[in-house]
């Protein structure tokens, strides 16, 4: 065991689970195990195992690739393989260095178990590791002459009592997520596997990729694609698992057998045939889509299975939730995109796809297509639909960049939208493209007792047992939590992070959308109190939609035009503007809250809006870092050559209006929490109007809004007595955005009858 200090570069972080061979747990690491390759002054670039007594350095990022590290300890185990024992994360090397570095990281397997792979860092639905990316299945030129092709109708007649099963000539139709199954102590050298449908001119049957062949064909297996499959093994049909809603009612769908696609005993043939060698006497069904317009939406049933495409506005931050299963996370961000049919956006919640390469190139000003989403609707408070939808297991994502030869691209409704999207003026998207900050949605139903019918179990959460809660999130973590208690003081902060309070002709306005008359008109006040002038009108590109066929367009020629254009700085000078004002100060206190205060024994300090809770103007200049800062911290180095120690103060914020502290305290009155209330998140409010007009405090805290109503905050502070000595059921969002950086948001208050 060496001792002596040791600081060095961290160039990857990596996980995997723990079998027989490897370490045994220490308290609270978990099943998974990661290796650190690091480098530095006099230390050459090496794999380390990471002692299982740190994991939860990772677990939180604080100790990530492009981290600085203090080693006090090395050591080895019985085998040989190096292990860090003790070390202290310093935080991001500033500036992140770029030269010197190694053009490849050593080894791609795990150090200390029999395992051939590493999973993604932070969720099991993706993919991750160079296997991934080299492997793949070509296309070749495929004779199909001599083979004894059958159909699936036939194959479901006949597979029973057969030891060879002869060649299927098929279509891929619909790809659903990848699933892995690997479990701790159980040694299976790629435990994955991804359903496929697949059809012919007779029918549409299941296939499911197996093992080692998910490397090697996942990625190539799209939807579209032309198989010649062999040496496969027909099995009755899982039935318990997700399907994709079939869009072809013309096909027989056979569900009672799977199609098992083995990489050994037999090992399946699987050969890709290019599009230019498929022949029409096949009769190969086309790929049909059900794209809907976002005026229809709502006219919708809940449950419908449909696609969407879109101009993108907003890119919410990545969040993590945790399944049942301690160690395994889903990940999902918001999304929000516009069509030419409605002011209001379609409003997207996207989990993971297992495409990690598109969802870290999503972001605003880029066009969307989602295929197979489930809309979910709901007549919360006003019995106005709240409509938006959600990802499933089958559902693929593409952005700009990844259209070009995508079936979809000869529907008639992506040439409408294409068309439109032309004629669209830039300066328009810009000025309401957001990336980031906490995104206050779905909304909650108006009454404690909807709310706890629409979610499986409601558990009441301590104050006590809160900070526990927040300590142990994970990096990116969400978590909701319902605790009880009462309201000791409310006090309204100023949107400027240099203000301490609130301008006096400042006014909260809770309103939905509106129009874009009423920006306009406000964009061209500013500009006449700033002396900027009114930035020209020019239209996106040719270069952006080159071909409505196609659908395709560079990264690099999206932001070379949208980076050329003076006007857009002028755009972004006039957000900027803000008037300066006299100050006051607005605010409540309980008059029993100096006594309360007298008595309790910790107040958890959660009460200021961090700069990460922000949303954030969207620049073509800063894309790189923005998106970075919202995406999930990369496993390697390679993906963080930037400068990774830019602040989120550094960009511009798209919050116009203040937030509240609000002081809580447990009925105990032994433990006291200050948390932030965001009166109204990014999207929603400014979307769907809503018929209350209550404008008292305790309403605003319990989630009304109004349409028509600005509300000034001497005014609202009036009516803040009403809240003092009611009991109330307090619903909060945690998450820890890593650093250290937790955000406790109150997302509602319901009051105790």
């Amino acid at each position: 065991m060496a001792e002596g200090e040791a600081q060095v570069l961290v160039l990857a972080v990596e996980r995997y689970l723990r079998d027989r061979t490897g370490p045994g747990p220490a308290s609270g690491s978990g099943s998974s195990l990661y290796d650190v390759t690091v480098t530095g002054l006099g230390v050459p670039v090496k794999k380390y195992l990471l002692s299982p007594q740190l994991n939860r350095l990772v677990q939180r990022n604080l100790l990530s690739s492009g981290c600085l590290l203090r080693v006090s300890r090395f050591s080895a185990l019985p085998n040989g393989v190096p292990v860090i024992e003790r070390a202290e994360a310093l935080g991001a090397a500033s500036p992140a260095p770029a030269a010197g570095l190694p053009a490849s990281l050593p080894g791609s397997r795990p150090l200390t178990t029999c395992r051939r792979h590493y999973l993604p860092l932070w969720g099991d639905s993706d993919y991750y590791g160079e296997e991934w990316r080299a492997m793949g299945c070509e296309q070749e030129d495929v004779s199909t002459e001599g083979l004894k092709i059958i159909t699936l109708k036939e194959l479901e007649m006949t597979w029973k009592g057969r030891w060879k099963l002869p060649p299927l000539l098929v279509k891929v139709m619909y790809k659903s997520r990848l699933r892995h199954y690997g479990k701790p102590c159980k040694n299976v050298d790629w435990p994955y596997q991804a359903y496929f449908e697949v059809a012919d001119c007779s029918g549409m049957m299941t296939a499911v990729l197996w093992n080692s062949l998910c490397p090697r064909l996942f990625r190539s297996l799209e939807i579209g694609t032309v198989l010649l499959i062999q040496q496969y093994v027909v099995k009755d049909g899982y039935q318990k698992r997700t399907r994709p809603v079939s869009y072809y009612p013309e096909i027989k769908i056979c569900n009672e057998i799977d199609i098992s696609l083995n990489s050994q005993k037999p090992t399946a043939d699987i050969k890709i045939i290019p599009q230019n060698q498929v022949k029409p006497e096949w009769r190969l069904p086309e790929i049909k889509y059900h794209f809907i317009t976002r005026n229809k939406l709502e006219t919708l049933p809940d449950n419908y299975t449909c696609d969407v495409i879109g101009l993108v506005t907003f890119v919410g931050r990545c969040e993590r939730i945790r399944k049942t299963d301690d160690e395994d996370f889903w990940i999902r961000r918001f999304v929000e995109m516009v069509d030419e049919t409605s002011e209001k956006p379609f409003i997207l919640e996207l989990y993971s796809t297992s495409q990690p390469e598109i969802h870290e190139k999503l972001h605003p000003v880029t066009f969307l297509v989602c295929t197979q989403m489930r809309i979910i609707g709901s007549n919360l408070q006003t019995g106005k639909p709240i409509t938006y939808l959600t990802s499933s297991s089958e559902t693929q994502i593409y952005v700009t960049g990844y259209h070009k030869g995508r079936p979809y691209t000869a529907d008639s409704r992506v040439k409408r939208f294409i068309q439109w999207a032309k004629s669209q003026q830039e300066k328009d998207f810009l000025e309401r493209a957001f990336v980031g900050g906490h995104y206050s949605f779905p909304l909650l139903p108006s009454s404690f007792r909807e709310y706890s019918q629409s979610i499986k179990e409601i558990t009441l959460t301590s104050m006590g047992e809160v900070k526990e809660k927040i300590e142990s999130l994970n990096y990116k973590e969400h978590k909701r939590l319902v605790v009880q208690g009462i309201i000791t003081s409310v006090r309204y902060n100023s949107p400027s992070p240099s203000a301490e309070c609130l301008t006096d002709k400042e006014h909260i306005q809770y309103r939905c959308n509106k129009g874009n008359e009423e920006q306009s008109k406000k964009r061209k006040v500013m500009q006449i109190k700033s002396g900027l002038s009114e930035p020209s009108h020019k239209s996106i590109k040719e270069e952006l939609v080159p071909n409505p066929d196609q659908l395709s367009s560079s990264e690099e020629t999206e932001e070379e035009y949208y980076t050329a254009d003076e006007g857009v700085n002028g755009i972004e000078e006039v957000a900027n503007f803000e008037p300066k004002e006299v100050a006051f100060d607005y605010s409540w206190q309980s008059s029993k809250w100096p006594n309360i205060k007298r008595q309790v024994k910790e107040i958890l300090p959660f009460g200021q809006l961090l700069p990460e809770s922000y949303p954030h103007r969207f620049k073509y200049s800063q894309k790189e870092e923005l998106m970075r800062k919202h995406n999930l911290h990369p496993s390697s180095y390679v993906s963080t050559l930037l400068d990774s120690t830019k602040n989120a103060k550094e960009f511009t914020s798209a919050l116009n209006h203040g937030y509240y502290s609000v002081t809580i305290v447990d009925l105990n009155q032994e433990i006291a929490m200050d948390i932030v209330f965001l009166p109204s998140g990014l999207g929603v409010d400014r979307i769907f109007d809503t018929s209350a007009n209550d404008t008292s405090l305790i309403s605003i805290l319990s989630g009304a809004c109004t349409s028509e109503t600005a509300v000034s905050n001497d005014q609202l502070m009036k009516t803040a007595p009403e809240l003092d000595g009611k009991h109330f059921l307090f619903i909060l969002d945690l998450y820890y955005n890593g650093n250290n950086r937790t955000e406790v948001m109150l997302k509602r208050v319901y009051e105790r009858c």
